[in-house]
């Protein structure tokens, strides 16, 4: 059965996957009707700045955000 749903354009601020470096990032800025997209790619090395990567829209696909880190316990206050 075919669905009458259209899929929502991309905005800023959603989580997109890249094909074809396996990388996901947020959008930052959509252009040309949703035909290019800045995405802003997160470090995931001790580098402090994120990359910045101008791509089409159709190499990329909107995933959930990943899920926050719980918080580390480093003191016996925090265990009580």
């Amino acid at each position: 059965m075919p669905s009458n749903k259209t899929p929502r354009p991309l905005e800023k601020g959603d989580w997109v996957y890249i094909f074809g470096t396996g990388e996901r990032g947020i959008v930052e800025k959509v252009m040309d009707d949703g035909e290019r997209v800045w995405v802003r790619i997160p470090s995931q090395t001790d580098w402090p700045w994120p990359r910045w990567v101008h791509i089409p829209s159709m190499r990329i696909k909107r995933v959930r955000p990943p899920k926050s880190p719980k918080p580390e316990i480093t003191t016996e206050e925090a265990l009580l």
